[in-house]
């Protein structure tokens, strides 16, 4: 049985090549993303069990002087997780 994120990468790798690609021209340029973050972590001899899930989150900021030259900046921020 496939996972949701399984399911995701496999969706993507399906309709992707299905999906016109454009180069962007050369500028500035931002982005982004926005998702959900999961840990699960369960340990039977010591009783340790951590689930936890959150929202995480990616900025992109990127700049592309020359055809063939482009710098990009990236923050991630993948949630917290919490063990109560």
């Amino acid at each position: 049985m496939l996972r949701k994120s399984q399911a995701a990468v496999a969706a993507a790798l399906l309709l992707g090549p299905a999906l016109p690609l454009y180069a962007a021209d050369n500028g500035v340029y931002i982005g982004g993303s926005i998702g959900r973050a999961n840990v699960e972590q369960i340990d039977e001899l010591s009783g340790f069990n951590l689930d936890d899930d959150d929202t995480g989150w990616k900025a992109i900021l990127g700049i592309r002087p020359l055809d063939f030259l482009g710098f990009e900046l990236n923050y991630v921020d993948f949630g917290n997780v919490e063990n109560t």
